[in-house]
């Protein structure tokens, strides 16, 4: 799965997750209320997430695309 993360004024920032889903991508800097991550998977809807002030660990669920 790709998680990419966005914040106003700064470009994007990708990560790929290891098999268990852990991910780790730089967010210093960033403004956490204007910072959304989104997580893409093939054959899968993208998730987009608002940060806020999410905890550093989070259930992810994607849902799969029907065709």
């Amino acid at each position: 799965m790709t998680v990419i993360l966005q914040s106003e004024g700064r470009g994007p920032h990708k990560a790929v997750t290891s098999k268990d889903g852990s991910f780790g991508i730089g967010i210093v800097g960033a403004a956490l209320r204007q910072t959304k991550l989104l997580f893409q998977k093939e054959r899968y809807k993208t998730l987009e997430m608002q940060l806020g002030n999410q905890d550093a660990k989070m259930n992810v669920t994607l849902e799969p695309v029907v065709r």
